[in-house]
């Protein structure tokens, strides 16, 4: 999983996802949250996973709250963990609480609709 540091330049990794056609999870998260850190390594488990088959364009970006203010002001994260997938700076999704259940189900539904979307736009051209 990819981590933002405070001086990376968030929008411009979305943005060059976008141009690549990579969705971009993003998991805000906290130091001193407890529901992040049991979430933390079903996460890391779960992209080891999604790269080992090779076959999903998403990536996973950790976002600590803390480091990232400015930008988490800007997303309007209220608690964490909080879960959006983006495709540049357009919101796919989103979700929070740490149920692994919950945020399975927003990155396969939200992933599946992106390729549908993708196959139609590359079937009428």
């Amino acid at each position: 999983m990819n981590v933002f540091k405070s001086d990376d330049d968030i929008v411009k990794v979305l943005l060059e996802n976008k141009e690549n056609k990579v969705l971009s999870l993003l998991y805000f998260t906290a130091s001193w949250c407890g529901p992040c850190k049991a979430i933390g390594p079903f996460l890391e488990k779960l992209y080891t996973a999604l790269k080992e088959k090779g076959d999903y364009n998403i990536e996973f970006y950790k976002v600590d709250i803390d480091e990232n203010e400015e930008f988490c002001d800007k997303c309007k994260i209220k608690s964490v963990p909080t879960f959006f997938i983006m495709n540049g700076k357009d919101l796919l999704g989103s979700c929070n609480g740490a149920s692994q259940e919950k945020i399975s189900d927003l990155i396969v539904v939200t992933f599946n609709k992106y390729n549908a979307s993708l196959k139609d736009i590359k079937n009428n051209q």
